[in-house]
C-alpha cells in the first residue's frame, strides 16, 4: 500500500487504507473511511473471502451508500467482480481446495450483469460454457480493458487496442457475444 500512498500522493491525492484481515475492525472506523473518500479502489484476490468479510462488518451496505451517494467505485479482478451480480471466481484454487472449479461469487448489484475479469488468461477459456445457460447478461472483460459504468451507460476504455470487452447473452441457440465499443 505504501507504494499506491507514493504514486498518488505525488499527484496530490490523499490515500487512505481499510484492513479487514489479520486486524481488529471497528466498524465505525470502516464506514467513516468509505464515507471520507471519494473515490474507492478495491484490488484482486478471494472474491468469495472478500464478500464475507465485506458482509461480516457492514462495508457491503457502506459501499452501496457510496454509490448512491455519487462517489467513484473501482477495481480488477476481486474487485471488479464485486461491482455486478455475481462473478466468475477462482475463489476455490485461491483456498486450495482439493478439485477446485470455477464458482459464481454473488457481488453487490450495482452493475445488473454477471461479470468475468481475465476473460483472455487461460484459467478463463471455458468462461463461455460456464456462463451458458444464465437468464442474465455477462460482461467479459480482457486484461488491459476497463468498463465506465455510468448511469447505465457502459463505455469501453483500452489500454491494447487488440483487447476487448464483451456482452454474453444466453438463448436456445447457445451463448451469443458481441465485441462492447
Amino acid at each position: 500500500m505504501k507504494i499506491i500512498s507514493k504514486l498518488y500522493g505525488e499527484l496530490g491525492c490523499k490515500t487512505d487504507t481499510l484492513y479487514l484481515s489479520n486486524i481488529e475492525v471497528d466498524k465505525e472506523e470502516v464506514n467513516q473511511k468509505i464515507e471520507n473518500a471519494d473515490i474507492i479502489y478495491v484490488g484482486g484476490g478471494n472474491t468469495q473471502y472478500m464478500m464475507k468479510v465485506w458482509e461480516e462488518y457492514g462495508v457491503d451496505k457502506a459501499l452501496i451508500r457510496a454509490y448512491k451517494s455519487g462517489k467513484v467505485l473501482s477495481g480488477l479482478s476481486a474487485g471488479s467482480i464485486c461491482w455486478f451480480i455475481s462473478g466468475h471466481s477462482d475463489s476455490e484454487f485461491i483456498e486450495d481446495i482439493e478439485k477446485p472449479k470455477p464458482i459464481w461469487v454473488k457481488g453487490l448489484g450495482i452493475i445488473p450483469y454477471l461479470h468475468c475479469p481475465h476473460y483472455d488468461e487461460p484459467d478463463r477459456v471455458g468462461f463461455d460454457e460456464f456462463y451458458a445457460g444464465q437468464l442474465t447478461d455477462a460482461i467479459a472483460i480482457e486484461n488491459q480493458v476497463a468498463i465506465v459504468w455510468d448511469n447505465y451507460e457502459m463505455k469501453v476504455i483500452k489500454s491494447n487496442p487488440s483487447k476487448n470487452a464483451y456482452k454474453l447473452s444466453w438463448s436456445d441457440k447457445g451463448v451469443k457475444k458481441e465485441v462492447l465499443n
